[in-house]
């Protein structure tokens, strides 16, 4: 009774490519440069344009904005995406600026919109088919948002924790306030989550 643990993680993580295709479970790859030049055929093929591409980083495509000039952006990102769309491993291409009227789960928006940032994110989003993986066979990766990249452990332990377990679906956003209310305090004001009542005493 005199103090509280708990104890998360930041992400969960994909099994490996080769034994998930050893048990017949469909796992493309996504090698590296298959992005660049397929963006940079679109780009110079449809647009004659150069040098497009700023970087590609955590499923967002950067464009270099400057190459862009006096060219019809949007017919652009239409043209990016319906070549990113082919590629066997990709599962879904949205442009950033679009993203809350694109179709897709309450789920997907949730997430995507959580990471988004007005002035840093890029121009396009991306996401891989389940099992996807981006890089080589070797090692694991993780970033997707299926449920074995988002699952993960959140145990509380010691002084005002009860006993048990839940199935429902909690977030790590969720310790914040949790341990609020244990404390009895304010939450902080940049809180977004809610308490886990199944946690409390």
């Amino acid at each position: 009774d005199q103090y509280t643990l708990f104890l998360s993680a930041d992400h969960g993580v994909a099994e490996n490519s080769t034994l998930l295709r050893q048990n017949k479970i469909l796992s493309p790859v996504l090698t590296g440069g298959v992005l660049e030049e397929r963006i940079n055929y679109v780009l110079q093929n449809q647009f004659k344009i150069s040098n497009g591409i700023s970087k590609i980083i955590n499923q967002q495509v950067y464009l270099n904005h400057a190459a862009l000039q006096g060219q019809d952006e949007s017919a652009i990102l239409n043209a990016i995406s319906k070549e990113l769309l082919s590629i066997p491993a990709m599962a879904n291409v949205y442009t950033l600026k679009n993203l809350p009227t694109a179709t897709m789960t309450d789920r997907l928006r949730e997430l995507i919109m959580n990471s988004y940032n007005q002035k840093l994110s890029g121009d396009i989003f991306y996401s891989l088919k389940p099992h996807a993986n981006q890089g080589s066979d070797k090692g694991a990766s993780h970033g997707l948002w299926y449920n074995y990249d988002t699952h993960i452990p959140l145990i509380f332990y010691g002084w005002g924790i009860k006993k048990g377990s839940t199935n429902r679906r909690t977030n790590i956003t969720d310790v914040a306030a949790t341990l609020a209310a244990l404390l009895k305090v304010q939450m902080p004001s940049g809180c977004i989550g809610e308490v886990i009542e199944e946690a409390v005493k």
